[in-house]
């Protein structure tokens, strides 16, 4: 039986307060005091198959305390929680006085509405505003010892998947994966029609090089987005085409955006992005000077929460127009298609000569200061992502069963890139460390598509990784 959240259920929260922790794991005292938030976070993150007290209710026992959240939102996502014979899943947000909830407006904030546990670490008095079910920590005394408590079936142990099994499992995973979007860029350009009527751009056929070219822009335009801002960045890709940013003159002077921004084709996609102001902010319903159009579907909201400058949308916008500027004169599926041919006797040698095509791009943008490139791992993310389904496309179009298998062949070879949350997130669900069973960049791409699929919900019944089989040897 699988409880659903008190939001769901019109329940009040349930508010829990730690039991004592051995020295080494931190151990909390009661009232709040100058204790941290953090320093409960931590302890709450320990408390696998510990039992937690809880007021007006049985006592929850911890199966897997949920993921920590480092952006917007609760602290932890996902905990599977233990009532009785019933099973709690979840979201569990830390405070160090319980009625941090209301000052902080949670009560109102959809983004809790999964909340299923409000762990603090003291509380006012019975009746003060609040959660209703509230535990003093001061009040809590023992508390059962850990116990082997984790829900993956997958977790690494006697008698788990073997390492080099699970590679190889991932990799496939990653192969399908990487199948599926390109089979997504192929859908896309048999329907594709590039934007009409924009300024200086001639009108395009359908399903010409010229389509292919800006479903290619757009690829990359959201493979550049960072931490949910990936469809406002393939709008405003769709809003300010590729060929209109090719069409735009170049300036010498800075393309930073947080440095004037006078490259004419950065002002114009950040105006067409609703980010001309450094602060950023939500998309408002505009016309741009650029495409005399509106923003398709309305205003879009950035994800801003949390987001480091270097991966402000701002930046990687301005790193979007980097590329366009130095855009393959005969097209980047021409360009991809003689790269993979080129290196079709060693799959290791495209992954560098694809991520040349969009790292080196600022070169082109201004002579005084260049451009914010993309970083090396972010070129890689698109060549992965984009350039390889992409020649995959070209080549399942024609037939080119020789140029299906080079593509597969070269994401099969492209080394790892870098480790991001949810890879970290799934390595560990698995009880490996990243690199011990993500070795490439396909294996990457596997755990990506577990966690896409069966892994955040947890429903390890239908995860290819839940089937154990004995260790070699």
């Amino acid at each position: 039986m699988v409880l659903p959240s008190p939001a769901a259920a019109g329940e009040g929260l349930r508010v829990g307060v730690l039991p004592p922790f051995p020295a080494d794991a931190g151990v909390l005292r009661s009232g709040a005091g100058d204790l941290r938030e953090a320093t409960i976070q931590d302890a709450w993150a320990a408390t696998a198959g510990r039992v937690v007290p809880v007021r007006a209710g049985v006592p929850l026992r911890v199966r897997y305390p949920g993921w920590r959240n480092r952006g917007a939102g609760p602290d932890f996502r996902d905990a599977v929680l233990d009532e009785g014979n019933a099973t709690l899943r979840g979201d569990v947000e830390v405070h160090r006085d319980a009625r941090d909830w209301e000052r902080h407006g949670h009560g109102g904030d959809a983004r809790y509405a999964n909340v299923v546990l409000h762990v603090v670490g003291d509380t006012p008095e019975e009746g003060a505003p609040g959660p209703a079910r509230v535990v003093l920590f001061a009040s809590l005394t023992g508390g059962d010892p850990p116990r082997e408590a984790s829900p993956f079936a997958c977790r690494a142990g006697e008698g788990a998947i073997d390492p080099a099994e699970v590679a190889r499992r991932l990799v496939s995973m990653g192969l399908a994966r990487h199948r599926a979007a390109s089979a997504r860029i192929g859908a896309r350009r048999a329907g594709s029609i590039t934007p009409r009527g924009v300024p200086g751009v001639p009108d395009a056929t359908r399903a010409g090089e010229a389509d292919l070219d800006q479903i290619s822009f757009e690829e990359i335009a959201s493979a550049l987005g960072y931490a949910g801002n990936e469809g406002p960045m393939r709008r405003c890709a769709r809003a300010l085409p590729l060929a209109a940013i090719r069409a735009m003159p170049a300036t010498s002077g800075p393309s930073d955006p947080d440095d004037g921004a006078v490259d004419p084709a950065v002002r114009a996609l950040l105006d067409v992005a609703g980010l001309g102001a450094p602060d950023g902010g939500t998309i408002q319903r505009r016309s741009s000077p650029a495409t005399g159009n509106r923003l398709a579907g309305g205003a879009i909201r950035w994800a801003l929460a949390g987001a480091r400058p270097g991966n402000h949308p701002r930046r990687r916008l301005a790193q979007l127009v980097a590329i366009a500027r130095s855009w393959p004169q005969g097209g980047m599926v021409a360009a991809v298609q003689a790269i993979m041919n080129e290196t079709g006797g060693s799959p290791r040698r495209a992954g560098p000569r694809l991520r040349a095509l969009v790292a080196t791009g600022a070169r082109l943008v201004g002579a005084a200061r260049g451009g914010p490139a993309p970083s090396t791992s972010r070129a890689g993310d698109i060549v992965v992502n984009v350039l390889l389904p992409l020649a995959r496309a070209v080549a399942r179009r024609a037939g080119d069963d020789v140029g299906v298998a080079r593509a597969d062949a070269a994401l099969v070879a492209h080394p790892p890139l870098a480790t991001n949350a949810v890879i970290a997130r799934v390595a560990e669900r698995l009880g490996y460390a990243p690199r011990d069973v993500a070795r490439t960049a396909a294996a990457q791409q596997g755990l990506i598509a577990i966690w896409d699929g069966p892994c955040r919900p947890l429903q390890c019944a239908g995860c290819p990784l839940a089937v154990k089989v004995p260790h070699d040897g």
